[in-house]
């Protein structure tokens, strides 16, 4: 049996209530957990214990969140749903239909980027860092100490607005590093990168479209075509099949229309 943990934020009610449509399952509260399977939108709003306690105790977890591609938050856009994992890394075999699936969203994967000037570091949000046991400010300085070391390229810093405190700011100076505006496009800061680095950021994931190399330092959608290791940083990874690996990611994300019509759900038992 599983259940479906809404927090009843207008986010997790339209996902929660869709997927609940496609698959007969009841919706609760965030906690207390109940019997069988853990099924939730985000881990924010009481939803992250429940989670936690679930993985203890060796229960199965389904994590829904926003898409790898053409994410959003209306009809037209996709939600990433995964079994026992926040994001799939974009490895393994294409379920039938992913090559259809990827072709459908109308992307193109440019060539591999080969030379570049600077290198943009997406750190996560102090939020994110504080929901699943981290110090995003932490990850910053030791990300930039380890890159500095081992490149003399301009590192350009996408930080979120969290960061706009006096300890953020020192941070981001820390030798040279170059702090950029959020609302600006990534694209902005893609065009002449050599390459990306993020802890699990969906902004790997664009930056391998546009065709530049991504580092990243734990499993995301990304993993699959990139490095962790930053010391690597002028060596990075610029082989193996895009076209399959968006495949795969494209395969792991729908509609809500696929929530509710149970698409999503027969293509997760499908992979399962």
């Amino acid at each position: 049996m599983w259940h479906i943990y809404d927090t009843g934020h207008k986010w997790s009610h339209l996902v929660c209530t869709a997927f609940a449509k496609g698959t007969g399952f009841p919706i609760v509260p965030p906690a207390p957990l109940l019997c069988g399977g853990v099924i939730m939108y985000g881990a924010l709003r009481g939803l992250l214990p429940t989670l936690r306690q679930a993985q203890r105790e060796g229960r199965e977890w389904i994590y829904q969140d926003n898409a790898y591609f053409l994410p959003g938050k209306t009809e037209a856009s996709y939600f990433r749903i995964t079994r026992n994992a926040l994001q799939v890394d974009g490895s393994g075999p294409v379920p039938s239909g992913g090559a259809e699936r990827w072709s459908r969203l109308g992307l193109a994967i440019k060539p591999w980027r080969t030379s570049g000037a600077h290198i943009v570091v997406c750190p996560p949000g102090r939020l994110f860092g504080a929901t699943f046991g981290f110090s995003a400010d932490d990850w910053l300085e030791q990300t930039l100490e380890t890159l500095r070391k081992h490149t003399d390229r301009e590192l350009r810093v996408r930080a979120k607005m969290s960061w706009n405190d006096a300890k953020g700011a020192d941070i981001l100076n820390l030798r040279g590093a170059v702090k950029t505006s959020v609302p600006k496009p990534l694209a902005d800061d893609l065009a002449s990168a050599w390459a990306v680095v993020t802890r699990s950021s969906n902004a790997a994931v664009e930056a391998l479209l546009a065709g530049v190399p991504i580092f990243a330092t734990e499993p995301c959608g990304a993993s699959a075509m990139g490095l962790s290791d930053l010391t690597q940083i002028e060596a990075p990874r610029t082989d193996g099949d895009r076209e399959h690996w968006a495949a795969v990611l494209a395969s792991n994300q729908w509609l809500l229309s696929e929530l509710r019509d149970g698409t999503a759900w027969k293509m997760l038992n499908e992979t399962a």
